[in-house]
This record gives C-alpha cells, sequence and structure tokens, in this order.
C-alpha cells in the first residue's frame, strides 16, 4: 500500500531479521534462498514492465547480493494469473501458490501447494511429522 516507504537504518536494524552478510552465510547445501518479487505487490495487477522488474529483476539482485542461484519463486499472497506464471516459468526453476497441499506426480512445477505454516515451532514440528495434522488438502478428506 505504500511503495514509497523506505525504511531508515534504525528501522533495519530494529525490524530487519537479517543482514545480507547473514544470508550469505548460509551454506547453499542446506539452506534455498528463493525470490518473493523486490517489493511484494499484487502480480496480477502490474503492467508488463511492473512485472518484469519485480520478478526478473528481483531474481538478479538475490544472485548479484548473494553470489549463488536464485532458482526458486513464491507468489506474494499466492497472487499469480496467466500472465505472471508464463513469467515465472521462463525466470526460474520451480515457484510456490499459497495453496496448501502435497505435491504429487504430475504437478505444475510453478503452481505448487505446500505445507501451511504454523504459528509456533512445537506446531511445525507435528506438522513436518504428521503433515496432515490439523487439515487435509483437497481430495484428501
Amino acid at each position: 500500500a505504500s511503495q514509497a516507504f523506505r525504511p531508515s537504518q534504525a528501522q533495519h536494524e530494529a525490524f530487519d531479521l537479517m543482514q545480507w552478510d547473514d544470508v550469505r552465510a548460509l551454506r547453499p547445501e542446506l539452506i534455498t534462498i528463493g525470490s518473493h518479487t523486490r517489493s511484494h505487490p499484487i502480480l496480477s495487477r502490474l503492467s508488463a514492465s511492473e512485472l518484469t522488474r519485480e520478478v526478473v529483476e528481483s531474481r538478479e539482485e538475490l544472485e548479484r547480493r548473494l553470489g549463488r542461484p536464485v532458482e526458486h519463486f513464491c507468489y506474494p499472497n499466492g497472487d499469480q494469473d496467466p500472465r505472471v506464471v508464463e513469467l515465472v516459468r521462463h525466470t526460474y526453476s520451480s515457484a510456490v501458490t499459497v495453496q496448501p497441499g502435497f505435491v504429487r506426480q504430475g504437478a505444475d512445477p510453478f503452481l505448487l501447494p505446500r505445507i501451511p505454516m504454523p504459528r509456533n515451532l512445537p506446531a511445525l514440528a507435528w506438522r513436518l511429522h504428521k503433515p496432515w495434522g490439523g487439515w487435509l488438502p483437497d481430495g484428501m478428506a
């Protein structure tokens, strides 16, 4: 809603979870870094040039800053349409939506479901151990 917002250094220090050096220090064989756009817009509302800036340039900036490939994408708010998905297909190796579920054989690698993230660590451990606990993806009821 406020794309012109630019956080101050004090706001960065108070609210950023990690600095670039912290992200670079994550071992690539253990942690995959994916792109999520530059400013978290509703992608289907953007012009072609704005869409390219958000989707393509976010990958380029991450790769430049991290010095490693960024091959995966997550649609902000799960928002996508055929035009968005087509650009993501040409830019990344895969993409996830916000649809809960398991990846099944034959799934479109650019419209992958995912296991929802719970709000606390014990719930996350349980969900990873029993991912169907507490919710059932479509077709599993």
